[in-house]
């Protein structure tokens, strides 16, 4: 996914990512995004790699995590924040990692501002989602009772999410 950042985005565009954003370590087994949790920031995985767990029983926060994908370098995480949702799974660090901060205000100015920018970044994010999805819906899992390998409690998890967001249970706006 480095790839994807350095093909779509100009040099400008990564200037300004390394200027404004702060780079936290992290260790091993380290939780940064949780369950139906706002967040202030998007982040870019600069090295390690996180595992993208998600609740068989959404939104059961206590629920059996199955671990749907393996982020990489590179990728751009958390990017619900820019639509004012909640994260709807977990991600964990699989070993010492190190991210990039990038505050959500400065990311959201920048978007408005910078239409540039704003097109080499969107199109940066539609990359990556959609390798995600792909990679997610193709990989087995280890269980093999549901399509693509994925346990139908996953499917089932999956729709009662996107039925939440049509609902209204994740609000599209932060709450004031």
């Amino acid at each position: 996914m480095a790839d994807t950042l350095l093909q779509e985005l100009s040099n400008a565009d990564l200037d300004w990512i390394i200027t404004s954003g702060e780079r936290t370590k992290l260790s091993k087994g380290q939780m940064l995004l949780n369950l139906q949790q706002q967040r202030d920031a998007i982040y870019i995985l600069v090295e390690g790699r996180f595992s993208l767990d998600f609740p068989l029983n959404f939104p059961d926060s206590n629920s059996q995590f199955l671990t749907i994908d393996e982020l990489d370098r590179g990728e751009v995480i958390g990017i619900g924040a820019l639509l004012g949702m909640v994260e709807t799974g977990v991600l964990n660090t699989l070993e010492p990692s190190m991210v990039m901060a990038l505050p959500l205000a400065k990311v959201q100015e920048k978007l408005a501002n910078d239409v540039d920018f704003a097109a080499h970044f969107y199109r940066a994010i539609s990359v990556m989602l959609s390798t995600r999805l792909r990679r997610i819906l193709s990989t087995p899992t280890g269980f093999s009772t549901g399509a693509n390998g994925l346990p139908k409690k996953f499917y089932q998890s999956l729709g009662n999410c996107g039925t939440a967001m049509l609902t209204g249970w994740f609000p599209l706006e932060k709450p004031e």
